[in-house]
């Protein structure tokens, strides 16, 4: 049966995602995010670009989330779990990952249907590397390699992360170790016994990949799959991409050289690779390159080459031609009707998948786009459907306005929140989703 992932880079996650504000007293916003996650409604749920309020540039790899970013996590995993509750929505403790020389830091949040997996960590949580603010529970996992050491102390989950997790062992058992006791991966080394040569991505400052592993089990007493995921938000660049890509399947090649028959490997999130450009298609190179069990098996696409990177709301028109319309387009000339010829579509968020063995068919999936609403069980969230809006003759005959000053009447309705403008406020991505 396959499991669907689902991840998203929502801009500056915070608790305002869901806040009242002036510009958007209805909460329309944070609505929309609900309501996209409970549409697509996967198994595992990635949120990148949490914010935090610790910001140190020499990154302290492992360090909870804090502040309004923390917030806005504990919020949305409560409604996860008021709405659904059927499938026990999970929480790992979320970490942080590298940071930018200017401070910037973010981290990475999943969320899991316990009623159908278990956690796995791969790490676990130790009292002996807590931070030095350890009177706010900045708990961090042990720099372990792809299991917790069988000499690990099992040290639980405290503070506001403490019910976050199960305080049964994962299906099949790891060690005598509760998932409570376990972590995600944020931190890499060259060496796993020398914590203090970070691997960078491709440099030390640069936000390093997110490793969670989940046992499936579809609500029986055995594990039917092992699904270890690499959450990713690459920093940006010619130099950076590149480089991130082929230190992580540097350390893929090295510390996972085989796939168990029941294993799927996925790496997913914001590559800021764009698949629709020839030069940066090349990016990936390293990633399909990398083989398993003895050169039989090897990663593939999981989602289509949907465009996901979004305009600004002002620069946002419907314009344009189904489905790549104005608002995800780098222009489209109206006088002319036809796209700006130096624009492109960023096809930047994705999942590959490598199996242990053949599938049973092949993964599928794309973007989620709710302006278009595609696919169709996405549905739209919009007051009107964008057909209905660009019919424009009734506005022209009612005001008396020209086509061109109907356009931009339809335009800027088109950017208010009942429209586009809450889809982009929300992020500046879409969602993709994957059936592995």
């Amino acid at each position: 049966m396959p499991v669907r992932i689902m991840t998203w880079n929502i801009q500056n996650f915070t608790l305002n995602k869901f806040a009242t504000t002036r510009d958007d007293p209805g909460t329309l916003q944070g609505q929309h995010i609900v309501t996209t996650i409970a549409r697509v409604n996967p198994d595992i749920l990635v949120l990148l670009e949490v914010s935090t309020s610790t910001a140190k540039w020499h990154a302290d790899r492992g360090e909870l989330i804090t502040g309004p970013g923390k917030n806005g996590v504990l919020l949305l995993h409560d409604i996860l779990r008021k709405k659904d509750p059927k499938s026990d929505w999970r929480l790992v403790p979320p970490l942080m990952g590298g940071a930018t020389r200017t401070g910037y830091k973010e981290g990475v949040a999943v969320w899991f249907k316990n009623s159908k997996m278990d956690f796995a960590g791969p790490m676990c949580v130790s009292n002996v590397h807590q931070n030095p603010w350890k009177k706010t529970g900045k708990i961090i996992t042990q720099a372990c390699n792809t299991m917790p050491r069988q000499n690990g102390e099992k040290v639980e989950w405290a503070f506001d992360w403490q019910d976050c997790l199960p305080k049964t062992q994962p299906v099949g058992g790891l060690l005598g170790y509760q998932q409570n006791q376990l972590g995600a991966m944020s931190a890499f080394y060259h060496n796993p016994d020398d914590e203090k040569k970070f691997l960078g991505f491709p440099d030390t400052v640069n936000r390093a990949p997110y490793l969670t592993r989940f046992r499936v089990h579809d609500g029986t007493s055995q594990c039917k799959r092992t699904i270890s995921l690499f959450s990713i938000h690459t920093s940006p660049g010619k130099s950076s991409v590149p480089g991130a890509l082929k230190a992580i399947a540097k350390w893929i090649n090295g510390y996972i050289p085989t796939l168990a028959r029941n294993e799927a490997l996925v790496i997913g999130g914001d590559f800021n690779a764009n698949r629709r450009d020839s030069t940066q298609r090349l990016w990936y190179r390293p990633i399909f390159q990398l083989t398993f069990n003895g050169g039989n098996q090897s990663f593939r696409w999981a989602t289509q080459a949907d465009p996901t990177l979004l305009k600004k709301v002002k620069s946002a028109t419907p314009f344009g031609m189904t489905p790549y319309r104005d608002y995800i387009s780098t222009g489209w000339l109206i006088g002319q009707q036809r796209y700006n010829p130096k624009g492109s579509l960023e096809a930047i968020d994705a999942m590959v998948v490598a199996y242990g063995a053949n599938p049973p068919q092949n993964p599928t999936g794309g973007a989620v786009n709710r302006v278009a609403g595609l696919p169709n069980w996405a549905g739209i969230d919009m007051w009107l459907p964008i057909p209905e809006l660009l019919d424009d003759s009734e506005v022209r005959r009612i005001f008396g306005l020209t086509k061109e000053e109907s356009a931009k009447r339809i335009t800027e309705a088109f950017q208010t929140l009942v429209y586009f403008g809450r889809i982009r406020g929300a992020s500046d991505h879409f969602a993709v989703y994957a059936d592995v």
